[in-house]
């Protein structure tokens, strides 16, 4: 990276001229308003004083040249580094420009003290006029160079010499330790080819045409001409056989040369893009992927065999990954508009997984795109063999469990995609089948199609005037029914108190919960106890005896089994014994 300029102007004046050019706008809302109308409805919203060099607004210009970032992050790093020194509310705007390895920003800030407009606390004044202070510049140089693993070449010319002198430190037990060099290797993104799969599929008009036409024909609907049928779509008011007939009949206009072959292909791709998830079917459907996070619609992140990675596909543009989490919201009732958060389970799009899919509007995120998270639960369950060869567990271990399950019941813990939700499916088939159970959770994760008297329930929100059922009014529900194993999903919160309820009626019982140990996960159950119950914790502590076992695991593997054997009356607390460890 090279800076060509990073400047600052102070206006006193209230009518700030607005750059010129064909600039993006960065700042959320920002919606193109002038800059002089931007600083004066802050002012009057605020109504603040004025410093006695009676700056109003600041307003910066930057212009660098860069290679091999994208645009769209880059405008997240400046969003977030002017918000950061002047807080979100006073950034007004932000106006970006990427023409191929230049990049120009202007933004427009209101320098906001404790109500007072204080521009000091950003910029000073010499000789040639005013200067941005130096710690910002070298904050911003080591935050670009850290962020993106790239040097400045001119450096030199922006961050003060002094800057980097370490400071003597009047206590230091650190300079002591054995502490390891970060690696090199930890800031290096690991790429999952997805797309290279695609790319080996054969195509007649060639690999790149084909993807053009599938880009053009996808945001014809999406985003284009037919929008509003697309939204019929997903809404049911047309026939998915009416819809891909007119995709068909709109394509053959388009593309009159298209091959049969072609056509079947680019169909295929339509109709994943309408009706089921779009680019991530791909990675859904692989049997080594775990988890899909999509941050941004170029930047799509999956777990694969434990291992993080980033996917090298994406969404075509912004409003094409708007569109799709539009889709969904359209195709399971959300109200994206009103609430930040979803939680909801598709159970039909893949034909080998679950989907557990986690919603975050940007209504909470301090980013303009929503966050979607996916995580995938076979359908096709793992055995308790599959388990064992798979290095979960020795078959002795195995066994120990079963045995667990169905005469104590078993906690399960770990930090989320550990294995634990898994390992209670497969544990689920084994419990006898003379007894009964009820299964409460907030998504459909768990299930059994073998056991026959077992009841799944799970949560619900409020929608069309019927109200919202948690895992407190189904556990309370479910107490009055016949049961011998009461189980929940995932604990975390008051509803551990009507799981201690059960089990102190005789009933067997079992759940997952985030912890990082075994004897951790106890006392966190103890303090979800006292969220709902007047218990303090050591007596929940005591209650919680009943639950006598205890597995710990991390990345899918069982790490430490501890049994709970008793109460120490005179310590007051309970008596682990570890009987399984890795």
């Amino acid at each position: 990276m090279e800076i060509r300029n990073f400047n600052v102007t102070a206006w006193k004046e209230d009518n700030i001229p607005t750059p010129e050019g064909n600039y993006m706008c960065v700042v959320p809302g920002e919606n193109g308003y002038q800059w002089a109308d931007l600083f004066k409805d802050r002012f009057r919203e605020l109504e603040p004083g004025i410093d006695n060099d009676h700056i109003k607004a600041l307003s910066f210009s930057l212009e660098f040249l860069c290679e091999d970032i994208e645009f769209i992050k880059i405008n997240y790093f400046i969003l977030d580094f002017f918000e950061t020194i002047f807080s979100e509310g006073n950034v007004l705007s932000i106006r970006g420009l990427n023409n191929d390895s230049l990049f120009k920003y202007e933004i427009l800030c209101f320098p906001l003290v404790r109500r007072v407009l204080k521009a000091s606390n950003w910029v000073a004044k010499d000789e040639e006029g005013y200067k941005i202070h130096q710690d910002i510049l070298n904050t911003f140089l080591a935050s670009f160079e850290n962020t993106f693993s790239t040097n400045i070449t001119n450096r030199a010319d922006y961050a003060d010499s002094g800057a980097s002198a370490e400071p003597v430190a009047k206590v230091d037990l650190i300079s002591q330790m054995d502490v390891p060099e970060p690696k090199a290797s930890d800031y290096k993104e690991m790429i999952y080819d997805a797309a290279g799969f695609d790319a080996q599929t054969i195509t007649d008009a060639g690999y790149e045409r084909f993807t053009q036409m599938c880009s053009h024909i996808i945001s014809y609907y999406t985003t284009g001409v037919e929008k509003a049928l697309y939204f019929k779509a997903q809404v049911g008011d047309i026939t998915p056989e009416n819809f891909m007939k007119n995709v068909e009949d709109t394509t053959r206009r388009l593309y009159q040369n298209i091959t049969d072959r072609d056509m079947k292909l680019l169909l295929d791709k339509v109709y994943s893009a309408v009706y089921k998830n779009y680019v991530l079917d791909q990675l859904i459907e692989s049997d080594e992927i775990s988890d899909i996070k999509v941050i941004d619609p170029k930047h799509i992140r999956v777990k694969v065999n434990g291992k993080r990675m980033t996917s090298n596909v994406g969404f075509i543009n912004a409003n094409d990954y708007i569109n799709y989490i539009n889709s969904l919201a359209m195709r399971y009732g959300l109200n994206l508009a009103n609430e930040a958060y979803h939680v909801f389970t598709d159970e039909y799009t893949s034909p080998k997984f679950i989907l557990r899919m986690n919603i975050a509007t940007q209504y909470v995120n301090s980013s303009p795109f929503p966050y979607l998270h996916i995580r995938k639960i076979r359908k096709n369950k793992y055995t308790i063999d599959d388990l064992v060869e798979k290095g979960v567990m020795p078959r002795k271990v195995a066994n120990y469990l079963i045995e667990k399950i169905n005469t104590t019941g078993v906690v399960i813990c770990g930090k989320g995609a550990s294995g634990k939700t898994n390992l209670l499916n497969v544990l689920l088939d084994r419990i006898y089948y003379n007894m009964s159970g009820l299964v409460i959770q907030e998504s459909k994760e768990l299930f059994s199609n073998k056991h026959p008297d077992f009841m799944f329930q799970h949560i619900t929100n409020s929608k069309n005037g019927r109200p919202a059922y948690g895992l407190k009014e189904e556990a309370t529900n479910g107490l009055l029914t016949d049961l011998d194993h009461f189980i929940i999903g995932e604990i975390k919160g008051g509803e551990a108190w009507y799981f201690l309820n059960a089990a102190a009626t005789g009933h067997i019982c079992s759940c997952t919960v985030h912890a990082p140990s075994a004897r951790d996960a106890i006392d966190k159950l103890a303090d979800y106890v006292t969220y709902e119950s007047k218990y303090s914790k050591e007596q929940a502590m005591y209650m919680l005896k009943e639950l006598k076992t205890i597995v710990f695991m991390s990345h899918f593997k069982i790490r430490e089994i501890v049994e709970i054997t008793g109460w120490d009356d005179e310590k007051k607390q309970l008596i682990f014994k570890t009987v399984y460890q890795l």
